[in-house]
């Protein structure tokens, strides 16, 4: 995951979808479809994180997802100590999703 934030730290298409759709009130409709659908590639990642004890929702996969982008934007500068601090914040998630109790 380090790598895949790192490689496409310029990568921007889908976080410029989201807020054209949010700022033009044609696009409303497409925006809601598009809202939708995040995190929906995302949650097989996640889903593996936690393991298989317990099921990822939807909104913790849209949660995920948006963790992700964020990442992304953050690192896009690509500082030199980016793949470290993708690691530190990645850990930090992991500790906080294993402190979820199972369903």
């Amino acid at each position: 995951m380090v790598d895949m934030i790192r490689r496409g730290g310029t990568t921007r298409g889908t976080d410029e979808l989201f807020v054209a759709t949010a700022r033009d009130a044609a696009l409303s409709q497409f925006g809601a479809q598009l809202r939708y659908m995040r995190g929906r590639t995302s949650r097989g990642t996640l889903q593996d994180m936690v393991g298989h004890s317990r099921r990822v929702g939807i909104m913790e996969a849209a949660l995920f997802s948006s963790f992700l982008s964020s990442q992304l934007r953050v690192h896009s500068a690509g500082a030199a100590d980016s793949e470290q601090r993708i690691r530190t914040e990645l850990g930090v998630l992991e500790q906080l999703l294993q402190s979820v109790p199972a369903a």
